[in-house]
């Protein structure tokens, strides 16, 4: 930890960031003892809750929104997130009281300037995601109602929804509505904060599902066209991913070895390169991963896959960048039966025109004595330009089809093909140094040296 200088310890506002920032250092780990000698300190005469004092400071300052305040502000909610996390259940019912949640509504219904300073925009922004992962810290590893029942009686949801079409927005403009394969989408802190807004409505709605119509984004009321909220919904839906676990914990009452186990649904943002994954490579995944084991064998299957699995997503990645190859790959399959269809045309028009006069010459074009008696004379000229503009066509697109397989499918076979036989390698190295350990033993167990006899006669 670095500590203050002289020329800053005069400015307060280091000062007292500096402070709260030592306090969230304290419950950097999630010692549930440390969290809870904030609260109280039994042994100490004159006690002092540095939870409720943190967040009685935090609503003094938050109705002020001056440059330095806003430095505050974040550090604050930064604390009180590490006070609530592990989690400490008794931390959580002290932040979550009404005050505190209205003090959020009022810094999230804040709009930054559009125009202007642009590190002022971006300092709201990001006290705006310390206020939402602040949120998420009060229901972490929560079971019951308690806080969830608080929250949605005092969270003012149409803010809620304006900065959901804010965010989503930002988005459209940011990365022209790119996520898949754009790897600075997983850096963005404005767009972090949105997929945790989603994720902190996923969880009230698990205990209010009445909720549900009223936490679907609309249309903003900025004066802009927004996207329609149907698509603004689907966005965070598909982009977020759920597993589920069992939460074991001690009884927040005591120190006993008591543990219980609840199932929590835990809501994440997937990173954008994991949808770079083909479908071919997930149905293989499932097809092949070792079973036989239970699910021990099965995760160890599986990591031992990820750098192939990892390479091909950040080869699809970069290909991605390369609009036209992406547009193309994704019609493969069509344009594979696009040329399957124009080499049926093509014989069908061999067959049906061509005819050789005998076993010794050459087919020549004869349409008016199999299929259109009626045909003009000189009608192997049409026929002729037919068969080319067909045959042109079938050409160019087995040529779009051989690029495309050279350049998307080929190099991640490739490249799994070379681990598999490093894999292989390895195993083969590993196999003569267990020979050569095991022998040694053996002509040791055989033929022991003098201290071996020595410690054998002892």
């Amino acid at each position: 930890m670095s500590f203050p200088s002289s020329s800053s310890s005069t400015d307060p506002t280091r000062t007292i960031v500096h402070v709260f920032r030592f306090l969230q250092l304290l419950c950097e780990g999630h010692v549930l003892k440390i969290q809870r000698v904030l609260l109280a300190q039994p042994l100490w005469h004159g006690q002092v809750n540095l939870v409720e004092a943190t967040t009685t400071f935090l609503l003094e300052v938050h109705s002020r929104m001056t440059s330095p305040n806003l430095t505050i502000l974040k550090q604050l909610f930064d604390t009180v997130t590490e006070f609530c996390q592990g989690p400490c259940l008794d931390a959580q019912e002290c932040v979550a009281n009404y005050k505190f949640i209205s003090a959020v509504n009022e810094l999230l219904v804040v709009v930054p300037p559009t125009t202007g300073n642009a590190d002022a925009v971006a300092r709201v922004r990001l006290l705006k995601g310390s206020v939402v992962i602040a949120l998420l810290s009060l229901i972490e590893g929560r079971t019951d109602a308690i806080i969830h029942d608080r929250l949605v009686t005092e969270l003012n949801f149409d803010t809620i929804k304006d900065n959901l079409v804010q965010v989503h927005a930002y988005f459209l403009a940011q990365y022209d509505g790119t996520y898949d394969g754009n790897s600075a989408c997983s850096t963005d802190a404005y767009l972090t904060m949105g997929f945790n807004l989603h994720i902190l409505m996923q969880h009230l709605k698990q205990h209010q599902p009445q909720l549900a119509q009223t936490v679907q984004p609309k249309v903003g009321r900025l004066g802009q066209e927004m996207a329609d909220s149907d698509d603004l919904h689907k966005f965070f839906q598909d982009k977020c991913g759920r597993v589920e676990i069992l939460w074991r914990r001690l009884d927040a009452d005591d120190n006993s070895d008591d543990r219980t186990h609840d199932l929590v649904h835990m809501y994440f943002p997937v990173h954008p390169i994991c949808f770079c994954l083909t479908e071919r490579s997930k149905a293989r995944l499932k097809a092949t991963i070792n079973t036989d084991g239970g699910g021990t064998s099965k995760l160890a299957d599986f990591f031992s896959r990820m750098p192939t699995l990892l390479h091909e997503m950040e080869y699809h990645s970069q290909l991605l960048q390369r609009r036209l190859i992406t547009r193309l790959a994704v019609h493969t399959t069509s344009l594979r039966k696009l040329s399957f269809v124009l080499a049926l045309a093509l014989n069908g028009v061999v067959l049906m025109t061509f005819r050789a006069l005998d076993s010794d010459t050459d087919p020549v074009v004869d349409i008016r004595s199999y299929v259109l008696p009626a045909f003009p004379d000189d009608g192997d000229s049409e026929i002729h330009a037919v068969l080319r503009i067909l045959g042109t066509c079938q050409v160019i697109l087995c040529s779009i089809l051989f690029v495309l397989y050279a350049v998307h499918t080929a190099p991640p076979l490739v490249m799994d093909r070379w681990y598999q036989r490093k894999k292989l390698q390895l195993l083969q190295h590993k196999r003569p140094l267990r020979a050569v350990v095991a022998s040694h033993v053996a002509i040791e167990n055989r033929f022991p040296t003098a201290d071996t006899r020595h410690d054998h006669h002892k």
